[in-house]
């Protein structure tokens, strides 16, 4: 009886252990390029502007054997500008591949722009779901713009945290 016991209790360890195993938590500090694949603007007669775009999105983590690092994903957004061209307002989403093929979602909102605080675009970020090594996947996070070209492309740094499950 002891001995059936000490064996139910053994076989539990280990099925609680090889499920904790499975889970992954890190930091997701790194750097992203973007760049415009087309745009459409529509002005309004306030002289703002809507802006939506679709862009090619690459990140690089500080850590190179985290997950996410060299991770490309397609991307679409819209931003609402003020009559001095400056976002007031904005959010996309997207969907990032790693080099095997595993991918995740992810979706950005604008917090803030054109600031003392955030010369250029600041805001939030989160992903959600995905496949392959990323299932299970949920982050969330900070992103700042740091150069903006006059192609609309763009170089940022992003810090968060990761749970894969």
């Amino acid at each position: 009886m002891l001995r059936r016991l000490t064996l139910s209790v053994l076989s539990m360890c280990l099925a609680v252990s090889t499920g904790t195993l499975g889970q992954q938590r890190g930091s997701l500090a790194g750097r992203y390029s973007m760049v415009t694949l087309s745009a459409d603007t529509l002005r309004s007669p306030d002289g703002g502007a809507v802006n939506h775009v679709t862009y090619a999105q690459n990140f690089l983590t500080d850590d190179p054997n985290n997950p996410f690092n060299n991770t490309s994903a397609r991307c679409a957004g819209t931003l609402i500008m003020s009559e001095e061209d400056t976002p007031i307002a904005g959010g996309g989403g997207c969907y990032a591949t790693d080099m095997d093929g595993d991918g995740y979602w992810f979706w950005w909102y604008l917090e803030e722009a054109g600031t003392q605080n955030c010369p250029t675009m600041c805001g939030a970020w989160g992903s959600y779901n995905g496949h392959g090594k990323f299932e299970g996947v949920s982050s969330n996070g900070t992103f700042t713009v740091v150069a903006s070209f006059l192609d609309g492309s763009m170089i940022g740094t992003s810090e968060g945290t990761y749970e894969i499950k």
